[in-house]
């Protein structure tokens, strides 16, 4: 018994070492894949205020109403403006800074990650002031459903208005993705792997499994970093259970030999 537990206990340790290798080829595998394929990573920081400043020019967002009586956001950076209409309820008010639009309207400062660690991309951004700035909003293609008032996710479009630094205001749209599984979004959806995605995602609301109306896109993951992991994978899997095996034949209890009577 002391002998097979020996045994186990080495069978262990090198289905832990093929582990530890697997996994520093996966990673190297999927690094390599995000290098070829010039996939950024973004981080997104909320704008919750009204007012502040891009650059040394001002910008400020207020609550107004059109000729006909409809709610309107107005969006004033420099001497340029922006009237957003106001696609669904808001909320109350009286709430702070953007709070009562947070269902349809974001406004998100962000860059490009990088290869720089959390503190070095915050002192980069600090010297650089190559951060951008973005107001995201979310409005229906279609009317919502007259039971619960809610709208088909795709049918839905995102704006997004860019504040340049040159002072002007870039403004583009792209419509909820509609292709499934590994199929690839048509022009002018959202797609995966952009700037433009992520910062969708924020004006996604997250929905019991049983609603049909809203909810967040799928991932796919066929002719992405997975495939591009190949055997990897598979031995990763492999020599994980070989070491649980192993560590459960070596944690067995001792048989005790039974006296002859």
């Amino acid at each position: 018994m002391r002998l097979t537990r020996v045994r186990s206990g080495l069978l262990a340790g090198v289905f832990l070492a093929a582990l530890v290798g697997c996994v520093f080829a996966m990673a190297q595998r999927v690094k390599q894949y995000n290098s070829e394929q010039g996939r950024k990573l973004w981080v997104f920081q909320a704008v919750d205020v009204r007012e502040f400043k891009l650059g040394d020019r001002p910008v400020s967002i207020t609550d107004t109403t059109g000729a006909d009586g409809s709610d309107l956001v107005l969006i004033k950076y420099g001497d340029r403006e922006l009237k957003l209409t106001v696609p669904m309820k808001i909320g109350d008010a009286k709430l702070p800074g953007l709070f009562r639009h947070v269902d349809w309207l974001r406004v998100q400062r962000f860059a490009e990650l990088g290869q720089r660690s959390g503190e070095e991309f915050k002192q980069h951004l600090e010297d650089s002031g190559e951060d951008r700035l973005v107001i995201v909003a979310r409005r229906p293609l279609t009317g919502p459903d007259p039971r619960t008032g809610d709208v088909w996710q795709r049918d839905w479009m995102f704006d997004f208005h860019e504040l340049k630094r040159d002072g002007t205001i870039d403004t583009s749209g792209l419509k909820f993705p509609k292709t499934r599984g590994d199929k690839q979004p048509k022009p002018g959806e959202l797609r995966a792997g952009t700037w433009q995605m992520d910062a969708a995602l924020y004006l996604m609301p997250q929905t019991p499994p049983d609603s049909l109306n809203v909810g967040r896109p799928t991932a796919a993951f066929r002719g992405d970093a997975m495939k591009s992991m190949g055997w990897t994978l598979p031995a990763a899997a492999l020599a994980t259970i070989g070491l649980v095996v192993c560590l459960v034949m070596a944690a067995m209890p001792r048989r005790q030999k039974s006296m002859a009577s």
